[in-house]
Parts: C-alpha cells; structure tokens; sequence
C-alpha cells in the first residue's frame, strides 16, 4: 500500500510539473517567432515610413517660392561675367574680390553686378564658402512680325506658333529699340529678336536682320 501511494504521488507530481511547465514556460515555436517578427518589421518599416512622409511635407511646405528659377552654387566659385542673385535681383556680376577680415577671421567675397533687366547696381559681401543663388538665364530667338502702339510685339517662334506678350517699355532705351525695330518692319526686313528670360522675366537685349 505505501509503495503504490508513494507511486500515484510521484506520477500526479511529475504530471502537474510537467503540465505547468508547457502552458507557462514553453518557447515559441518557428510560427509565432516569424509572427512577431514581422510585426516587429511592419512596426519598424511604418515608423519609417511616417517619417519620410514627415520631413517630405515639411520640405514642401517650406520651400522657397523661386528654388525652380536658382540653383546654388559656392560664393568663391563666381567670377566676373557670372550671373548671380543680389538683393533678389538677377544680376551679371562686374566685379568680385576675395578678403580675410583679421588674422583669423573667414574669407569673404565682396560681389558687385548689375541687374540684366533694369541695368541698376547692386553689391554684397557674403562668406566665400557659403552658397549663394544663381539665377537661370535663358536666351531665346525669335521673328518679329509686327509692334503695336502700345509696344506689344507678334513674334513667331521656331514651331510656327505666336508669342504677344512681350512689351518694350517705356525707358528712353527702349523707346529708341521700339523706334528701330518699326522702321526695319515698315522697310520690309526680316528682323530676328534675342530675349533673354530669367525669375520669370522677359526683356529683348538685342536684334539683327535676318
């Protein structure tokens, strides 16, 4: 009798240890170990994710209105006939220098240019290794047909299409630029026209018969 009561004892007793150790202390299998991985990723990758979408909204919403009309480039890179923004004005730099300010004081560039569309002077002095904004300055041909009173210009384009918002002001160079171009139209020449476009300006800067 005490043989077969020790006997039950040990068997509930090892069964008990053996079922509390499964239910509680088990690892995981290969299934939920993958589970959690991927989880683990999805959570990883989401994060990641959101904080792409973060910095693209930021950059977005906080870029610069005329960053399709500039590209940058370093101050100590310009040189004389260079185009260069100064003071927010597209201009062709005429004079650059390059100085220290004291014994340990950072190189610095003094930049003067004049602005290609109103011919006024502007200058700055900036850190020679900072960038500083160039404006894209295109030039273009075209065919004039024709000049209305008001200065307004019928150009042709290379694909045969028209172009008529292009108006010669009133300053005395191009009054006297408008006066030409009539005469050589009422003469019946054919006159080619060079516009120059940059930060969403037109203005001719010059002419010649075809």
């Amino acid at each position: 009798f005490f043989f077969f009561f020790f006997f039950f004892f040990f068997f509930f007793f090892f069964f008990f240890f053996f079922f509390f150790f499964f239910f509680f202390f088990k690892q995981k299998t290969a299934y939920e170990i993958s589970a959690c991985l991927v989880g683990s990723e999805m959570c990883i990758r989401d994060r990641y994710m959101g904080n792409l979408l973060m910095v693209d909204d930021e950059t977005f919403e906080t870029a610069n209105a005329d960053s399709s009309h500039t590209y940058s480039v370093q101050a100590n890179a310009l040189r004389v006939g260079n185009y260069v923004m100064l003071k927010g004005h597209p201009c062709k730099v005429m004079e650059v220098h390059f100085f220290k300010v004291g014994k340990h004081g950072h190189a610095k560039a003094s930049i003067v240019g004049i602005d290609i569309f109103t011919s006024k002077k502007y200058e700055d002095t900036v850190p020679s290794t900072h960038n500083i904004a160039v404006p894209f300055v295109t030039r273009k041909e075209y065919q004039l047909n024709d000049i209305a009173s008001d200065g307004f210009m019928a150009l042709l384009r290379d694909d045969g299409a028209t172009k008529d918002d292009l108006r010669l002001g009133d300053s005395s160079e191009e009054v006297a630029i408008k006066e030409k171009l009539e005469e050589m139209v009422n003469e019946g020449k054919v006159v080619i026209v060079g516009v120059i476009e940059a930060m969403g300006t037109e203005k001719i800067v010059d002419y010649r018969e075809f």
